[in-house]
């Protein structure tokens, strides 16, 4: 990022997809990093599974970039609001299971 501050700031995920929102630079700044981080604009803007989010596609950029199947399906559910969509990549109700995992409720 940009700046040289090591000023702390908590990013308000509500305010993300508000219109007319006011935000902070630095969280736009930092989505749009996070965004690109581990798949890069010029690989996503090209790539098959964008326009065509299958199994297959999804796989494949993952296998090609080595990061895990759940980021490229993430990013494509968040893209297009479709959460129900590539909904076996992303361990629906797991991460609970593992941070609560041993703890009684």
């Amino acid at each position: 990022m940009s700046g040289t501050s090591n000023e702390a700031f908590v990013d308000d995920l509500s305010l993300r997809d508000v219109q007319g929102a006011r935000r902070d630079p630095r969280e736009s700044e930092a989505d749009a990093w996070a965004e690109n981080g581990l798949i890069p604009e010029d690989i996503w803007n090209t790539s098959k599974v964008k326009d065509n989010p299958t199994s297959l596609a999804v796989m494949e950029l993952a296998q090609r970039l080595g990061i895990h199947p759940a980021i490229i399906a993430g990013r494509i559910r968040y893209e297009t609001r479709n959460f129900r969509l590539l909904s076996h990549f992303v361990g629906t109700g797991t991460l609970r299971k593992q941070i609560f995992e041993g703890e009684e409720r």
